[in-house]
């Protein structure tokens, strides 16, 4: 497994601060300043002893962020997100927002840099398949997105890719 912290669920979590000697409930700390706090470093996570926090950063743990290059809106409210990942190619995600009495706001997100499935009438299959988002990549959609926007009320795995072909890591963004 990588060394990016945002990658693993709560229990890997717990598992690597029991390699680190820690207390296992220092993994709540990390994983909520991760998905609640957005926090961008290590140093970051204030609960956690600072020698704790200098032991991760040694052994080469990070907290990765995608990076926003544009948002567009349509005048129908609907507005999308292009990313950059830390290799550099981008993906999209698009929040839409239901004009009934509700107001429900969904997003679709990526979970793949093109596709493989080569669909006719989707524009993804015409990029060709780069690689599989990580678990963190796609939930630093949600992450972000939600901060910029307020609450989203669903979540749909609709963006760039086939999710069943990146069961994995969709999963694992969920946890």
């Amino acid at each position: 497994m990588d060394n990016d912290l945002k990658n693993r669920t709560l229990t890997e979590l717990e598992k690597l601060v029991a390699d680190f000697q820690g207390k296992k409930y220092l993994a709540k700390y990390i994983f909520s300043f991760i998905h609640a706090k957005d926090a961008l470093a290590i140093d970051d996570i204030t609960p956690l002893p600072k020698p704790f926090r200098q032991k991760l950063i040694d052994a080469g743990f990070y907290i990765s962020r995608l990076n926003t290059v544009e948002k567009f809106t349509d005048p129908d409210g609907t507005v999308k997100y292009l990313f950059e990942l830390q290799d550099r190619q981008r993906i999209e995600s698009v929040l839409l927002t239901n004009d009934g009495p509700d107001k429900r706001r969904t997003l679709c997100i990526s979970c793949q840099v093109g596709c493989r499935m080569g669909c006719d009438f989707c524009a993804t299959g015409r990029l060709n398949f780069v690689r599989n988002l990580t678990a963190g990549e796609i939930a630093d959609q949600l992450n972000i997105i939600a901060k910029d926007s307020g609450k989203i009320n669903n979540v749909v795995y609709m963006g760039m890719g086939e999710p069943l072909d990146n069961y994995g890591n969709v999963i694992r963004s969920s946890k």
